[in-house]
């Protein structure tokens, strides 16, 4: 018996079709992903399975084996101690949950706030817990350790995968080149069926007029009435060849929709020199705690480094320290055309009133033409121009959020979780972005993939030291972490 079944939910918020005839369920032991676009009403279905309220739906069911205690963590974990970091609530919130014997736990983004050592601990508590999961994430390492089953929320409409992450994209793919195989073969049918439907009307006009004509001398009785037959059987013909055509166009394979694709193109200015920055002897410590101290390092300008350390060890501090909004000790050399842009993790700036328009306009001035194209292409159109920033979901600010640097073309970038909140094709498209990126990177981020992706030199914060590493993200992770790659 299912912990929790689905039964056609059907949800309509305005005009906007959420749920469209869902129907699903979790058996027990079940490991579970729900992916989807930002948008789709992932956490919304999250909620109501949850029974945390949120809209009615307008039709269909959600039934829990009323035997079944279900746990619930949700997107930003809240814990009464304040002064826990985000990490550490996101942990004490999964405490609580698994404390509670939980048949089926339903997770909303848990690997938010939490670096890779706290993913690793987080997919071993799993592997450890004895229940059911649907687990709503876009970190794909969490996904491929953890389920074995994804469930894409799409257009309003569930499709099962089997499998992890990785699983299911391959699948995903094969399944529209198959869709898309099936669609093409079946128009060359119809296109050939037109032309042939063309081609004897055409005969039938011409057997018709010629029945029409005078008989000349010498021809057989009865010609005239045989034309006439072999006109009307060339009508037959046709009558019959529109029901086939009309026949498979109802049963042919409808044109497969390719994903909703999101477009980044962030150009830094060309500069010269070549090294970017370089470090000597430095320090930092608040009041007893040293963070780090006596490191040595240099950038050269197009790196992409992945600067790695547990919660706590500093990094934050450390791209502060490097956008000269924090003092340290030592020595700390930037070029002078250097022009470092952070991507700050928070969101505290977009908690406002102001429109999204209002926003860009000062940070960048009137916007023309080719920004509000590279705005639309980024998933910010015209009707996002006038919401209030506070409106926005958490996707849309994280987009919002680099529109900023990609339209300055800033060639210095330090990126503070840039993932956190994009749905998968978009990470997937940024990390196209970045990959080619001509310019200098610095990204502190909990996801793997988009780290051996990027990252070709990584400094690791631990035991109050920055040590540089020069090699990409997964030999990182082999030699150092020792975890597979």
């Amino acid at each position: 018996m299912p912990i929790i079944s689905v039964n056609h939910l059907s949800l309509s918020l305005g005009d906007r079709v959420l749920f469209d005839d869902l129907s699903f369920a979790v058996e027990p032991g079940e490991r579970v992903g729900l992916v989807g676009a930002n948008g789709a009403g992932k956490t919304t279905l999250l909620r109501l399975l949850a029974g945390q309220g949120g809209p009615t739906p307008d039709s269909g069911s959600v039934r829990l084996d009323p035997r079944a205690a279900m746990g619930y963590l949700e997107q930003e974990a809240s814990c009464p101690d304040g002064r826990l970091s985000g990490g550490e609530r996101t942990r004490a919130a999964l405490n609580r949950a698994l404390d509670g014997h939980p048949a089926l736990l339903l997770m909303d983004e848990p690997t938010n706030h939490l670096d890779l050592a706290g993913v690793s601990q987080l997919i071993d508590r799993l592997h450890q817990a004895d229940c059911a999961l649907l687990i709503v994430s876009h970190d794909r390492y969490l996904l491929d350790c953890t389920v074995d089953r994804i469930l894409e929320l799409e257009n309003g409409r569930i499709t099962e995968y089997a499998g992890g992450y990785s699983d299911y994209r391959d699948e995903k793919a094969r399944r529209f080149s198959e869709q898309m195989h099936r669609y093409q073969e079946d128009q060359k049918r119809l296109n050939a069926l037109r032309e042939d439907i063309a081609s004897m009307r055409r005969r039938a006009e011409t057997a018709h007029r010629k029945s029409t004509q005078a008989v000349s001398s010498g021809l057989k009785m009865g010609e005239k009435e045989k034309k006439r037959a072999r006109a009307k059987k060339m009508d037959k013909k046709v009558k019959s060849d529109i029901k086939r055509m009309e026949r498979l166009m109802v049963t042919s394979q409808a044109r497969p929709e390719r994903e909703k694709e999101v477009y980044f193109h962030i150009e830094g200015e060309a500069r010269h020199g070549k090294r970017m920055l370089e470090a000597r002897g430095l320090g930092k410590s608040f009041g007893a705690r040293t963070l780090f101290r006596d490191a040595d390092f240099t950038l050269c300008r197009g790196d992409h480094v992945a600067l790695y350390g547990g919660n706590g060890s500093g990094k934050t501090t450390l791209c502060n320290i490097l956008m000269g909004s924090e003092s340290y000790e030592g020595e700390l050399w930037l070029s002078p055309t250097a022009r470092p842009h952070l991507l700050e993790q928070d969101f505290a700036a977009y908690a406002q009133k102001k429109t999204v328009l209002a926003f860009l306009t000062e940070k960048l001035g009137r916007l023309d033409g080719a920004q509000r194209s590279a705005l639309y292409n980024l998933g910010l159109s015209a009707r996002h121009m006038d919401q209030p920033l506070q409106s926005l979901s958490y996707g849309e600010k994280m987009r919002l959020k680099l529109a900023v640097p990609i339209l300055q073309k800033e060639d210095f970038l330090i990126l503070d979780e840039p993932t956190n909140h994009l749905d998968l094709p978009t990470r997937e498209q940024l990390e196209e972005t970045l990959s080619a990126y001509n310019g200098t990177l610095i990204v502190i981020s909990h996801d793997v993939y988009l780290l051996r992706r990027l990252c070709t030199r990584v400094l690791y914060l631990h035991d109050e030291r920055i040590q540089p590493y020069a090699c990409d993200f997964s030999r990182f992770m082999e030699e150092e972490l020792s975890l597979e790659s």
